[in-house]
């Protein structure tokens, strides 16, 4: 006999969830036995896009809980299911509620202000008389509850710390509390402040007007209420546990490319549709990485979407943006007036973008690259710059009309080179911001698109050559300013803390390798992105040459680098790390296996460090020749803030020249 599930399941927009009904108010524990905070950058970036860039009503996920003590005032629950976006999700709405408070409470008008007090009804609940709690209580794992609750109530009645809130009055435990240790090196932390980054550049987006910018702040917090997510409520934690199977082990559901094949291949018949699934095939290989592995389905949809627009004016249609259910309509009106051409462009797409993403899915098409042409397509890939792709597929298309199939690729290296420098000040400035960028590419194919006749030749192109380039780099040059306000941070970004600043690890290993590619010969460069298993009982690959912190980004107690500063104690130590150890001059590139064994050595140990066949494994090692990534490091007697500042002035010194433009 099959045990019954029981549980009630409601779709409930963002305030809702916080707040629960009317006359009923809840809030939500987070369960001991749960794992701490570990969302992190990329899935902070995925939830501010989706609510962002698309249009009210984005559905964020399921929340499976139970309900664990019930009063006339409030209802509470524990989370079984769906406490990371559940909490992301509060700190969004914190940050926005400090954002907009910044502006200054009596800038508001009527219906602002109410929008605004709201805010603080979805993060806070009133329990008793003058006594509040928060609607989430995170466990206690990793510092997770003081910090959430430092974020929250950082201020405290002395209005200890201006970046966070100051919600409860009275306080929690009635007493102002310092903020937790390493506060902000933290998840939590940095998923707060990473928020209030994206929603002060929401609001200004070129507009200096503080009223054109609350417009904005306020545009974007009605998305973030309509928001939908379902809430599940189990009658018991039976039923909960049953659920959280199901819910986690549930089949995977049709993605972009089940979508298309199926309505594609039902268009044909007989030996058409043998011919047809053969065709397909040759789509499909670019769907699968060099490991074997699958690409995500959002992948597969920036396929198909990139596809749809760099083809649009062969296929006489319109732009393709929004969700996936609206493209997907598009691609059937197009299968359903001619399938036969569809299939076909779809072949030729992905084969150019086999070679746009540097992979080598279809040997035979990438053998007609040179290998300086496919390691700058890679370098594209690394910098994360796929929201070029859609600009890269119609010139592949349209080489010939836009004389830019010179055998050697001179033009579009040129090009190459170009997007590369432009997306490493864009990822590490975070200007023009993500749901511009597309925008930019599809716009430019305008400018250089020209008129076609009536069997959809080109007849008048207005860039052509080494025009193309050139008028790309004024209007790529011309948004990242208007966006930064006319200058260009990417210097100062450099030159404070990496890690507090827009740019992801990658982006910072990326220029590290470029970095160090810069003094070795072709013959000589390490593979510097590759990746190899653990150990023969793990699949997880992990990248062989790894980020590595000369000033360690962790010190104990008797650490001998807290002489090494000239510090006295470990407190000084650990002021100095914090503010030097993200620095640009402390970082370089080592072999993972290696990492460790280093770690928290003294600089001489850490500089000078031999295997055990006397070969360097520290900072002497093959980087540290000709001027290399490690050179200034290798010739150094101490590594204090000094000489971190002096390596970072290098450094940058040599990044604006590699990646000139």
């Amino acid at each position: 006999m099959v045990d019954k599930i029981a549980a009630h399941v409601h779709e409930l927009k963002s305030p809702e969830i916080f707040r629960g009904d009317v006359g009923q108010s809840i809030m939500y524990r987070v369960p001991k036995y749960q794992r701490a905070y570990v969302w992190g950058r990329d899935n902070w970036k995925d939830l501010f896009n989706d609510i962002a860039e698309n249009e009210p009503g984005h559905f964020t996920g399921a929340i499976l809980c139970i309900k664990v003590n019930e009063s006339p005032k409030f209802d509470e629950y524990e989370i079984i299911d769906g406490q990371q976006r559940l909490t992301t999700m509060s700190l969004f709405l914190a940050a926005m509620y400090k954002v907009i408070e910044s502006y200054g409470v009596d800038n508001l008008d009527y219906d602002q202000e109410q929008a605004f007090k709201q805010i603080k009804n979805e993060l806070i609940v009133k329990v008793d008389t003058g006594k509040y709690w928060l609607r989430i209580f995170p466990q206690k794992d990793e510092q997770n509850r003081d910090d959430y609750l430092y974020i929250m109530d950082g201020g405290g009645t002395n209005n200890q710390n201006k970046d966070f809130l100051n919600l409860l009055n009275p306080k929690i435990d009635g007493v102002d509390k310092p903020a937790p240790s390493r506060h902000g090196n933290r998840r939590l932390c940095k998923a707060y402040k990473f928020f209030k980054t994206e929603i002060g550049k929401y609001a200004r987006a070129g507009n200096a007007n503080t009223d054109k910018q609350l417009e904005n702040l306020f545009a974007l917090l009605a998305k973030i209420n309509a928001t939908r997510f379902v809430r599940i409520l189990a009658a018991n934690k039976t039923s909960a546990n049953k659920l959280f199977e199901v819910l986690n082990n549930r089949g995977v559901p049709l993605t972009i490319a089940d979508l298309i094949k199926n309505h594609l291949l039902s268009q044909f018949d007989g030996t058409k549709a043998t011919a047809a699934s053969k065709k397909w095939s040759e789509v499909r290989k670019i769907f699968s990485r060099e490991d074997g592995t699958t690409i995500p389905p959002k992948e597969q949809e920036r396929f198909f979407r990139q596809t749809y627009n760099a083809y649009r004016h062969t296929w006489n249609m319109p732009l393709a943006t929004g969700k996936q259910e609206n493209l997907y309509d598009e691609y059937e009106k197009l299968i359903n007036k001619d399938a036969t051409q569809v299939i076909d462009q779809l072949v030729e797409a992905s084969h150019f973008y086999s070679q746009i993403q540097g992979y080598n899915q279809i040997p035979d098409y990438d053998n007609k690259l040179s290998v300086e042409l496919k390691n700058l397509f890679v370098d594209l890939r690394h910098i994360n710059g796929a929201t070029s792709y859609t600009l890269l597929l119609y010139l592949f298309k349209n080489r010939a009309e836009l004389k830019i199939d010179d055998k050697k690729g001179d033009e579009l290296k040129k090009i190459l080179r170009l997007l590369i420098a432009f997306f490493v000040r864009r990822n590490f400035t975070n200007n023009p911001q993500t749901n511009a960028l597309e925008r930019i590419f599809m716009d430019f194919i305008e400018d250089i698109r020209g008129k076609k006749d009536n069997d959809g030749n080109l007849i008048d192109v207005p860039y052509v050559g080494a025009k193309i380039c050139e008028k790309l780099r004024e209007r790529l040059k011309e948004r990242y300013l208007y966006t930064n306000g006319g200058d260009d941070p990417f210097e100062n970004v450099l030159r404070g803390d990496v890690y507090d600043g827009s740019g992801s690890d990658n982006d910072i290993r990326f220029v590290l390798v470029k970095l160090a590619e810069n003094h070795l010969s072709e013959k000589d460069r390490p593979d510097f992105w590759k990746k190899k298993t653990g150990n023969a009982k793990s699949s997880i690959q992990r990248l062989v040459w790894s980020i590595e912190h000369v000033l360690p980004q962790t010190l104990g107690k008797g650490s001998p680098w807290i002489a090494e500063l000239g510090c006295n104690n470990l407190s000084e130590a650990q002021a100095v790390q914090d503010d030097f150890a993200d620095k640009l001059g402390n970082l370089t590139l080592t072999l993972t296996k290696y990492n460790s064994e280093l770690s928290n050595k003294s600089f001489v140990e850490k500089r000078d460090a031999k295997d055990k066949d006397g070969k360097s494994i520290g900072y002497k090692d093959s980087l540290s020749l000709d001027g290399g990534l490690n050179s200034y490091i290798a010739t150094q007697k101490t590594w204090t803030p000094t000489q971190i500042e002096a390596r970072t002035e290098l450094l940058i010194k040599e990044i604006l020249k590699i990646f000139a433009w």
